[in-house]
C-alpha cells in the first residue's frame, strides 16, 4: 500500500487546491477510507471522535478537515489533532477550502496570524505544506509567464513570451482558469504554440479578450455578429459591457479614419493607435519628442497647471494665451488685498488631476481595426472610387456609424427597456459596409 505523508495543509487558489484534492483521493482512494468533514457543519468534538475510532476494520483513512472558520479555537483543535503519535491509522488533510487564509498579493504571504499557524503546522514531524498561491496582480507579469510556459512544457509544449502574454491578454489572470485553458489547450495544440492558434481557439474571459472575440465578428456579416452577441448575452455578459465594446470599437475606428484621411499610411496608422492614450495629445502629436521626453512630458502635464506651464514653456505660447484672473486673484491673496470671495474662489480650484484617456490594451486589437477597414472598405472600392474619395467617404462614414453607436449606448446605459433591441441596432449599423 502507498502511504500518504500526514498531516498536509493546503491553501491558496481555490481552483488549485481543488485539484490537488482531487488528485489525492483518485491516487489513495483505493488504500484509505476517504472521510471530508466541515467544521461548519461539525463540532470538533464529532471530528476529534471520528478521527480516532478505528472501527470493526482496521481500515486506515485520511480525513479531509474544511470549511474552516477564523478562529483561535479551531486553529489550535487542528494542531492538536494532527500532532497526536496515537493514531498512525488516521492521516490529515487541512484544507482552506473557503480561503481563509489570504496571501498579501505583494510579499505573497499570510497575515500573522495565519503565519504563525502555518509556522507551528509546519513544525509537526512528517508534515507537508502546499501552497497553492494568491491571486495575480497587475505587477505579477513575469510569474504570470512562467507559469503559462511550465503549464505547456507539461504537455510538450513550447511557447515563447509574446505568445504568452497574448494568452495572458484571451484569458485573464486568474490562475485556475489560466490552468484550465492550458489543459484544454494542449489537447489539440500544435507542438509550439502560436498566436493564431490562440486567438482562434483560447475561450475568452478577460474583458479585452472579449472585446477582441466580439469586435472581430462586427467586421464580418450582420448574422455572424449577431450570433457572437447572442452567445455573450446568453452567457451573462451585461448589456452596458458589450454596448461599450461596440461604442469603443467604432471610436477606434473614428480615430483610424481620421488619421487615414489626413493621408497616413495603414502601417502608420497601426503604430499610431497603439500610442494613443498613453500621452497628452499635446505630447503625443509632438513628432520632435523621443518616447522617453514624450513619457516626461506626459508626468508634467498630469494636472491643468501642468499643462498649462508645458504649453507656455514647452511649446512658446505668449502668457496672454491663458486665463490671466486667476493669477491676478493669487498676487492679490499674496499681498493681504483679497477680499472673501476671493478666498473663497481660488481655494475651490485647488490642482485637478486628470484622469488617464483610454488606449488599446493589445496591440493585435490596432491590427484588427486597421485590418477590418481595408478588408471591408479599402479593397472592394479600389479601382471603382478614387483613393481621395475613399478617404473623405471612410471618414464620413466613421462619424454617422460613432454617432449612432453613441446615441444607443445612451439609450442602454439609462433607459433599461428594450436593451437588446438597441444592440441590434448597433450590430446592424457596425456591420453596414456602405460608404
Amino acid at each position: 500500500m502507498e502511504e500518504i505523508v500526514s498531516p498536509i495543509l493546503i491553501y491558496g487558489d481555490h481552483f488549485i487546491s481543488q485539484n490537488n484534492i482531487n488528485a489525492i483521493k483518485v491516487k489513495y482512494g483505493k488504500y484509505y477510507d476517504i472521510i471530508p468533514l466541515s467544521i461548519e457543519n461539525n463540532s470538533l468534538e464529532k471530528i476529534e471522535a471520528i478521527s480516532i475510532s478505528q472501527g470493526f476494520v482496521s481500515c486506515p483513512k485520511i480525513i479531509i478537515i474544511n470549511e474552516i472558520p477564523n478562529q483561535k479555537a479551531v486553529r489550535e483543535f487542528i494542531l492538536e489533532l494532527v500532532s497526536r503519535k496515537n493514531i498512525e491509522y488516521t492521516k490529515f488533510i487541512i484544507w482552506d477550502s473557503s480561503e481563509i487564509i489570504k496571501l498579501d498579493p505583494k510579499t505573497k504571504l499570510p497575515n500573522k496570524t495565519w503565519d504563525e499557524f502555518i509556522s507551528k503546522f509546519k513544525a509537526i514531524s512528517g508534515s507537508k505544506i502546499v501552497n497553492c498561491g494568491a491571486e495575480f496582480t497587475d505587477k505579477d507579469e513575469d510569474e504570470i509567464i512562467t507559469l503559462i510556459k511550465n503549464r505547456f512544457n507539461r504537455y510538450k509544449k513550447s511557447i515563447t513570451e509574446d505568445t504568452a502574454k497574448t494568452l495572458l491578454s484571451i484569458v485573464g489572470k486568474d490562475r485556475g482558469l489560466i490552468i484550465t485553458e492550458i489543459d484544454k489547450l494542449s489537447l489539440s495544440s500544435p507542438n509550439t504554440i502560436i498566436n493564431e492558434f490562440l486567438i482562434e481557439n483560447a475561450f475568452p474571459s478577460a474583458k479585452e479578450a472579449i472585446l477582441f472575440k466580439f469586435g472581430n465578428s462586427l467586421d464580418g456579416t450582420y448574422t455572424e455578429a449577431i450570433e457572437y452577441l447572442e452567445q455573450f448575452l446568453e452567457s451573462g455578459i451585461n448589456a452596458n459591457v458589450l454596448a461599450e465594446i461596440m461604442a469603443k470599437k467604432v471610436r477606434w475606428q473614428l480615430a483610424a479614419c481620421h488619421l487615414y484621411s489626413n493621408g497616413m499610411s495603414w502601417f502608420d496608422i497601426e503604430k499610431t493607435l497603439m500610442n494613443m492614450g498613453k500621452f497628452p495629445s499635446i505630447a503625443w502629436q509632438n513628432d520632435k519628442l523621443s518616447y522617453d521626453q514624450k513619457q516626461k512630458v506626459s508626468e508634467e502635464c498630469e494636472t491643468e497647471e501642468g499643462i498649462v506651464k508645458y504649453r507656455q514653456k514647452g511649446l512658446g505660447l505668449p502668457e496672454y494665451c491663458f486665463n490671466t484672473e486667476e493669477k491676478k486673484k493669487k498676487k492679490k491673496i499674496e499681498n493681504n488685498e483679497e477680499d472673501d470671495e476671493d478666498v473663497k474662489d481660488v481655494k475651490s480650484k485647488k490642482k485637478v488631476v486628470l484622469g488617464k484617456k483610454e488606449c488599446l490594451p493589445m496591440p493585435f486589437l490596432a491590427t484588427q481595426i486597421v485590418s477590418g477597414l481595408q478588408k471591408n472598405f479599402v479593397k472592394p472600392n479600389t479601382g471603382s472610387v478614387k483613393p481621395e474619395e475613399i478617404r473623405v467617404k471612410l471618414l464620413d462614414r466613421a462619424i454617422n456609424v460613432y454617432l449612432s453607436v453613441i446615441n444607443d449606448l445612451k439609450e442602454i446605459r439609462y433607459n433599461n427597456e428594450n436593451c437588446n433591441q438597441y444592440l441590434y441596432n448597433m450590430v446592424k449599423v457596425i456591420t453596414d459596409k456602405a460608404i
